[in-house]
């Protein structure tokens, strides 16, 4: 048995539906959770902390979405 606990199924799946409503309640009507963070952080170019503030969400858990979800990270930083 593993020392850690197991993530819930049930747990999982409702924040889940917690995103999908997040991005079904912004004005652009994503489809998806994927959808609205490859739009915001891609398309729009925002920063993560800048797509947390807008979803009431830190940037640390937009950046662990997007790398969940294989969206592929900007370097940091701006031109030197």
């Amino acid at each position: 048995m593993s020392p850690y606990p197991q993530k819930n199924p049930a747990l999982v799946a409702t924040i889940d539906r917690g995103w999908q409503k997040l991005a079904e309640a912004q004005p652009e009507k994503y489809k998806s959770k994927f959808d609205m963070l490859f739009d915001m952080y891609v398309n729009q170019g925002m920063s993560q902390p800048e797509i947390g503030k807008r979803l009431g969400k830190c940037g640390h858990t937009i950046n662990k979405q997007c790398k969940k979800l294989g969206i592929k990270m900007r370097p940091r930083g701006g031109a030197n």
